[in-house]
């Protein structure tokens, strides 16, 4: 474990707590049948049944101030949906905090300590939307709100630092070469991925004369796309003040988990370690964090999981699948990016955030003003988010 996060952690020597016993899975609240890492959705599982999540006893005291203050919001408030979404994902977060070096974890758990625990779901919600949200592909064009966070000075210092040399991305492929001399496009990828997607293994319809008859019947073709792990959207619209804020707290928080600003900047979003080239509907799957690369522990080998186990694209894949590059020059998709699209994925749909941020937005584009019980309060408070009008400080 890395000296940031042993800091983090109390100062405690890094060691697994284990359980004397197997643990006891927490009811879930809804689809009881499909399970992440043993973790059902809905509820936070009290810590004595998860031991074994639990690097050190200090990572286990986040976790509980956390589930303590779910219980609470239980107790008090259990209508408020959007407030216990946002602890669950901070809740979710502590346990699959993405990444091998700890820096994640660390960053979380020193948050969580240094938050009021009146506002612990504030910070839940800050994460929810510059980190769950960031990689969560809308239809339209929406702006989450920008969140403020004074009680963590270091943070904004950055936030700031970031909005003031953040470039706006190439809108395309064939800009970004020319702008900053990358032969990055989305022929790159599709070349260096073999003309094929590289879950399925499906060949681009564009790319069936490179194929005898027999390859082409046995592996199928299907138009492909380029797909981008972070977000391509996070760097355009920055002539607009409000989502140059978000995005310079999105990016805020990649840089506090471990992933380098400058490696995302301006046209760096479009370079091959941050695409690949999937289906369709596989592409869909991935943006809407229904699908995530999970690796094996083996080079650039992973399992293709989903929340959707009846995908037909999905159903004929035997074991994990390895990337691989036509050319050993040629970078393939980033391990660590990969691991923090997954660890978006399964936070998302552990705590219900993709489903209730969909639910809002359905419902706000339905209604145009608000019901006269007040029944419409949240779609408009979530609105006011989007628009800027909000500035959530904890």
């Amino acid at each position: 474990m890395s000296s940031s996060a042993q800091e983090t952690h109390d100062g405690n020597v890094p060691h697994r707590i284990r359980p004397d016993k197997p643990p006891t899975l927490f009811q879930p609240s809804f689809n009881p049948n499909m399970l992440i890492q043993g973790l059902s959705p809905g509820e936070l599982p009290k810590s004595d049944d998860i031991l074994h999540f639990f690097l050190t006893p200090g990572h286990k005291s986040v976790y509980d101030i956390v589930y303590a203050a779910e219980r609470l919001t239980l107790l008090t408030a259990k209508d408020n949906k959007a407030k216990l979404v946002s602890l669950r994902v901070l809740g979710y977060l502590v346990l699959l905090a993405p990444g091998p070096d700890h820096k994640a974890l660390a960053e979380i758990a020193t948050a969580v300590r240094t938050t009021d625990s009146s506002d612990i779901y504030v910070l839940g919600g800050i994460y929810s939307d510059c980190f769950v949200r960031s990689f969560y592909k809308f239809k339209g064009s929406r702006t989450p709100f920008t969140p403020s966070h004074p009680s963590r000075p270091s943070f904004n210092v950055r936030v700031q630092e970031i909005k003031a040399t953040i470039l706006q991305a190439p809108k395309n492929h064939s800009e970004a070469k020319d702008k900053v001399g990358h032969t990055m496009s989305l022929v790159s990828a599709l070349v260096r991925d073999g003309y094929r997607c590289v879950v399925t293994g499906t060949i681009d319809t564009k790319c069936k004369g490179f194929f005898d008859f027999t390859e082409l019947k046995k592996s199928g073709t299907l138009r492909t796309e380029c797909a981008h792990i972070i977000p391509e959207a996070t760097y355009f619209g920055l002539d607009k003040g409000k989502k140059k804020d978000y995005s310079a707290s999105v990016l805020a928080v990649f840089d506090r988990f471990g992933v380098q600003f400058d490696k995302l900047n301006e046209g760096n979003i479009h370079s091959l370690w941050n695409v690949m080239t999937l289906v369709q509907p596989i592409h869909d799957s991935f943006d809407r964090l229904e699908l995530w690369f999970e690796a094996t522990g083996n080079e650039h080998e992973y399992f293709i999981k989903t929340t959707d186990e009846t995908n037909r694209l999905l159903s004929e894949l035997n074991g994990p699948i390895t990337l691989t590059s036509s050319d050993p020059n040629v970078p393939l998709p980033d391990p660590k990016l990969l691991a923090f699209h997954a660890a978006a994925c399964r936070v998302a749909y552990l705590s219900g955030a993709t489903e209730y941020m969909e639910e809002i937005l359905r419902d706000f584009e339905r209604l145009n003003v608000l019901a006269e019980d007040g029944g419409s309060l949240a779609i408009l408070e979530h609105a006011f988010f989007q628009a800027g009008l909000v500035r959530v400080e904890v």
